[in-house]
């Protein structure tokens, strides 16, 4: 029993590996199709600090674009702020702003996870869901 638990394990240990190459992957195309679509207007949280693959924390800065509106309308799973975030849309993240990110900016993050099972073409179809949504809130 000890022995199957022991190779267990070690299969375990090889997946992840190849779970984090993939993550981050996506992870990285995902935030270069957001700089590709929103340039300027976009802002990728703690980009150059140490993060975990499969997760990207930005802001987006277009008319009537909230990040608590966006969520509101998006066609997949994100969130407001940051993993520990109390989900209160009065306040900012309070890890955002101990990482260095501004008031302005934590207030209106968004946080997506991606999953082992995520393609880019699930990448692709956030990317085209947050171009549907900046546009509706656009035009409000």
């Amino acid at each position: 029993m000890i022995v199957g638990l022991g190779h267990a394990a070690q299969l375990a240990a090889q997946g992840l590996a190849q779970n984090s190459l993939h993550l981050l992957k996506c992870r990285n195309y995902l935030e270069s199709r957001l700089v590709e679509t929103f340039g300027n207007k976009l802002v990728i949280n703690c980009k150059d600090s140490p993060r975990l693959p499969n997760t990207s924390n930005f802001a987006i800065f277009l008319e009537n674009c909230r990040s608590v509106n966006m969520l509101e309308r998006v066609e997949f799973i994100a969130s407001k702020g940051a993993a520990c975030h109390s989900h209160s849309t009065a306040k900012p993240s309070q890890i955002l702003l101990n990482s260095g990110v501004s008031y302005e900016v934590a207030m209106n993050s968004i946080r997506v996870s991606l999953g082992i099972h995520n393609t880019i073409e699930d990448v692709d179809f956030i990317i085209e869901d947050l171009i549907r949504v900046t546009n509706e809130l656009a035009h409000l």
